[in-house]
């Protein structure tokens, strides 16, 4: 490789006009064009290495921010949340076979094909989605909830944006 770099340099007219030209300065201004051209590589180093580092970490502050504000929006709001969730809405006391059916009908309707759908008790059933869209699942989630089916346990994974997975407790 060196070998072939050095051929290279040698063969090339242009290149060694410029150090030929190079070399006829005096040793003072050599040096001081040996230090631009340092300084010059250094920035470039900068700009193609560091700047992208700095940029993804100001992304990463704002998106920690914005974790944080909505933290602090949930926090102040937690009284109004738990206070919504001792609301006196009646679920409807379904059993295992009868909860399948409405699920399975609901699934249908939200364009859903479940991984996995399994009986967890007596009435509980557990339903597990892979890789849809969120909207899909927010449209199934608030069709069970007119039905009045009890969650008693989410669990949702973003996966891509727009695309999740959901694990979820009925009863």
């Amino acid at each position: 490789m060196k070998a072939w770099l050095t051929s290279q340099i040698e063969s090339s007219p242009s290149i060694q006009s410029i150090l030929a030209a190079f070399q006829r300065l005096p040793l003072q201004k050599q040096r001081l064009l040996s230090l631009v051209l340092a300084v010059a590589f250094l920035l470039l180093i900068v700009k193609l290495l560091v700047m992208p580092i700095y940029q993804e970490y100001q992304f990463s502050v704002s998106r920690l921010a914005a974790a944080k504000a909505d933290y602090a929006l949930l926090v102040k709001h937690a009284s109004e949340l738990s206070s919504s969730t001792k609301s006196k809405e009646t679920f409807l006391d379904r059993s295992s076979t009868q909860l399948r059916s409405l699920v399975n009908d609901s699934l249908k309707k939200a364009k859903l094909s479940p991984d996995v759908i399994s009986r967890e008790g007596k009435s509980q059933l557990r339903v597990g989605v892979s890789d849809v869209p969120f909207q899909s699942v927010a449209d199934w989630l608030n069709s069970l909830a007119k039905q009045k089916v009890k969650i008693d346990s989410l669990q949702l994974q973003a996966l891509s944006p727009g695309m999740v997975s959901l694990s979820v407790s009925l009863d």
